[in-house]
C-alpha cells in the first residue's frame, strides 16, 4: 500500500517540478545564455541535478524546452492580438512584444545560432506561428492602417535587426519606433519632429 500512495506522489511532484525547473532554466539562460550551469538550474528550481536530467535527458534538451516553450508563448500572444479589435495596436504591440524578448533573451540568439538540430525545430515552429503574425499583418492592411508591401516575415527581420543591449537604451527604442513608423501608412505616424 505504501508503494501506491508513493506513486502518485511521484506524479504530483513531477508535474510541479517541470514548470519550475522550466522557470529558472528561462531565467539563467535568458541572463547567462549557453553559459548556464545545470546545477545552478537545479539549485534554482528547488530540485536535484538529476530531476533535470531526468525531465529533459541533456543541458540541450533543457535549453530546447525552454526556446521551444518561448516560441510557443509568443504564438499565444498573437493569438490573443487577433482577438483584439485595433489591428494597428497588434503590429505595434506585437513587435515590441519581440523586440523585448530578442533583448532581454540571450538564449534564444546563441542556441538558436549555435544548435543545426534546433534551428531546425525552431524553423518549424516558426513556420507554424507565421501564420498567425501574417493574420495581423492582414488585417492591418485591410484597415489601412500597414504599408500594402509587407508580410509577416518582414516584421520578423526588422525586429530580429536591431542592435541588441550593447546599444544606448533610448536609441534602440528610438531604432524600433522608426520601424514601426516606417511601416504604418503615411498620415498614422506617431513619431514627432526630431528637427528641433
Amino acid at each position: 500500500m505504501t508503494s501506491g500512495k508513493k506513486r502518485p506522489q511521484r506524479r504530483a511532484d513531477a508535474q510541479r517540478n517541470r514548470p519550475r525547473i522550466l522557470e529558472a532554466a528561462r531565467t539563467r539562460f535568458a541572463v547567462e545564455g549557453l553559459h548556464a550551469q545545470v546545477d545552478d538550474i537545479a539549485r534554482d528550481a528547488a530540485v536535484a541535478v538529476g530531476t533535470i536530467y531526468h525531465h529533459f535527458g541533456t543541458k540541450e534538451g533543457l535549453l530546447e524546452a525552454v526556446v521551444l516553450d518561448r516560441f510557443r508563448e509568443t504564438a499565444e500572444y498573437i493569438h490573443t492580438l487577433l482577438m483584439d479589435g485595433d489591428a494597428w495596436s497588434g503590429i505595434e504591440r506585437v513587435l515590441r512584444y519581440l523586440a523585448e524578448r530578442q533583448l532581454t533573451d540571450r538564449a534564444f540568439k546563441e542556441v538558436v545560432a549555435a544548435h543545426q538540430e534546433l534551428r531546425e525545430r525552431v524553423s518549424l515552429v516558426m513556420h507554424e506561428m507565421t501564420p498567425l503574425l501574417q493574420q495581423l499583418v492582414d488585417r492591418a492592411q485591410a484597415a489601412k492602417q500597414l504599408r500594402a508591401d509587407v508580410m509577416a516575415e518582414d516584421l520578423l527581420l526588422l525586429v530580429a535587426i536591431l542592435p541588441g543591449s550593447e546599444i544606448d537604451p533610448a536609441k534602440r527604442t528610438r531604432y524600433l519606433e522608426i520601424i514601426i513608423d516606417g511601416l504604418r501608412i503615411r498620415g498614422n505616424s506617431s513619431i514627432g519632429d526630431r528637427t528641433q
